[in-house]
């Protein structure tokens, strides 16, 4: 039995299992010939009722792309590129940032940077050429 919104619930019985890749999940599991407490689980789900009626939310983790610095001062010179930039979801951004920062060789780096300014002054992503 999956909790979506398990990590704000109180687990006051200590059935919780962790959501797997996902830290808002928790899950109680039962297995055949397990003896379920009706009365514990349906404390479980009135709670979790109680929490989607007030609205509550999991917090979210903040995801934080690390730009390499060329790509920092291009934006910085650049308004609306950084604009779109920072609309992108972190995959798209993270795109930018490891395919400028994985170059070897400064020359490389340097063609990388120009192509990723003329695709976000397009408002296009790296990978959109495969979108189609």
């Amino acid at each position: 039995m999956v909790f979506f919104k398990g990590s704000v619930m109180k687990d006051k019985y200590k059935l919780f299992e962790h959501g797997l890749k996902n830290e808002g999940n928790r899950s109680i599991h039962f297995s055949e010939g397990d003896k379920i407490d009706d009365k514990k689980v349906m404390e479980y789900l009135k709670e979790a009722a109680a929490i989607n009626k007030k609205g509550i939310k999991p917090a979210k983790k903040e995801i934080i792309v690390k730009l390499p610095a060329e790509l920092t001062k291009a934006l910085n010179k650049d308004k609306e590129s950084k604009q779109f930039y920072e609309s992108l979801a972190p995959s798209h951004r993270r795109d930018y940032a490891d395919y400028i920062s994985e170059a070897k060789q400064e020359e490389t780096r340097t063609k990388r940077l120009v192509k990723v300014m003329d695709l976000l002054a397009d408002r296009r992503t790296l990978n959109d050429k495969y979108a189609k």
